[in-house]
């Protein structure tokens, strides 16, 4: 002032939030603009306030909590999609020791996931049965069966008139109706054999003279050929166990041991022998093989042979299969089976783990042959052979076998 006194003007500073703040602004410049001229002067800057400094300080700790509230919940959404990775590699981790320490058929197939992958846009399956728009099957004819006629007659109170009681008449024809059934008995044979006294004087029949006893497929045995053929084609054709069909007909009366069928299995098996060895001839006049065999455990003990480890042989040809069963799996088996000695190429052709050491082996009729550098034509040993090794065809080859010649012998077979 003039007499050089000081003055100070003190305030009490108003708390107000940002929102309030911007609005006294917008305020203020909106009735400066009304009431007279703009202000040169630059505008406030929307940094921290220039004159009370505690606004940024305040409002600085609700910024940091919504910056953590924000990297906490991306943490959680990470922790959760790192649990779900960890369960499906604990799945699958379960899965591989299930299909490579876990037990194992040869029947079923592999340990599958227990949840499959989604197949989007695949079409819907097929209804089982008959399509709609489709041709329907035929129907089957019966006509071959015998048939077994049966009359069904009208009982006495029914074949009258219901208000009169006059009797129905009988007219011609007949409505029929079929039923299919199958009759599965069994039954005991009883053949009574008629017996004869002599009634001259020559002497020729001294006793009684009696009718032949009925033939039979094994000596003293109660069972009959229908039986046998029965349990044949029960168990090589429909490959149902003995058991199985012992039990079966147990429930049809037929009670039989399973040590008499076993017992009469091995006395059949001598009858079909000419029909193997036939087989067998038939197999080597072919031209074309496809052999392989399988490991198959045999519990019987022969002299020379060390533990139930056999071989089932298999020769496959264009008209018969002949099987052999042996107990090892070296060429004498193949040479001694069901092919040819004269129809094998020469030292050095792998054939089913083995090697075949003869001259020629089986071609396809349009193949050719050519020289065989390992025939002598001085010894009269053919010098031709095929132009390449399909003529017999294998699944598998491996080096040579070990098996001795006499453990290689085939000691059963079985032709089909």
């Amino acid at each position: 002032m003039d007499d050089g006194s000081a003055s100070i003007f003190c305030f009490t500073p108003l708390r107000v939030t940002v929102s309030e703040l911007d609005q006294r602004r917008a305020t203020d410049a909106a009735s400066e603009s009304a009431s007279g001229p703009v202000c040169s002067a630059p505008p406030i800057p929307h940094g921290p306030c220039p004159v009370c400094p505690r606004l940024e300080q305040e409002f600085e700790p609700w910024r940091q909590a919504a910056y953590w509230q924000s990297m906490h919940r991306r943490a959680v959404e990470r922790e959760a999609q790192l649990k779900a990775e960890n369960d499906q590699l604990k799945a699958l981790l379960r899965l591989r020791e299930q299909q490579l320490f876990g037990r194992k058929t040869e029947a079923g197939a592999a340990t599958e996931p227990t949840v499959p992958p989604a197949n989007l846009g695949t079409p819907p399956r097929r209804r089982r049965g008959q399509q709609r728009g489709r041709k329907g099957p035929k129907r089957r004819d019966h006509s071959h069966l015998p048939a077994v006629v049966e009359d069904h007659e009208l009982p006495p109170e029914q074949g009258r008139c219901s208000r009169c009681g006059q009797p129905f008449a009988d007219f011609p024809g007949t409505e029929d109706a079929i039923l299919l059934e199958v009759d599965v008995r069994a039954h005991r044979r009883v053949i009574r054999r008629r017996r004869y006294r002599p009634t001259c004087s020559c002497a020729a029949h001294p006793g009684i003279v009696v009718a032949p006893p009925p033939p039979r497929l094994i000596p003293k045995s109660l069972l009959g050929v229908s039986i046998w053929v029965d349990l044949l084609l029960d168990k090589y054709l429909f490959y149902r166990p003995t058991s199985r069909l012992l039990a079966d007909w147990a429930t049809h009366g037929l009670d039989l041991s399973l040590g008499t069928i076993t017992d009469g299995l091995k006395r059949l098996a001598p009858l079909f022998e000419p029909v193997y060895e036939a087989l067998v001839r038939r197999s080597q006049g072919q031209t074309l093989w496809h052999a392989d065999e399988t490991r198959r455990l045999v519990f019987a003990t022969i002299e020379g042979k060390v533990g139930y480890r056999w071989y089932l042989w298999v020769f496959h040809s264009a008209e018969v299969v002949v099987f052999v069963l042996a107990a090892g799996r070296s060429h004498e088996v193949p040479e001694e089976g069901a092919i040819r000695k004269n129809r094998y190429l020469g030292a050095g052709f792998l054939f089913s783990h083995t090697l075949v050491d003869n001259r020629r082996f089986p071609t396809h009729p349009s193949q050719g042959e050519r020289p065989c550098p390992s025939a002598n034509p001085a010894n009269g040993e053919s010098q031709r052979r095929p132009h390449s090794n399909r003529g017999i065809a294998s699944r598998r080859s491996a080096p040579r076998s070990r098996t001795s010649s006499s453990r290689s012998k085939p000691n059963a077979a079985m032709g089909a």
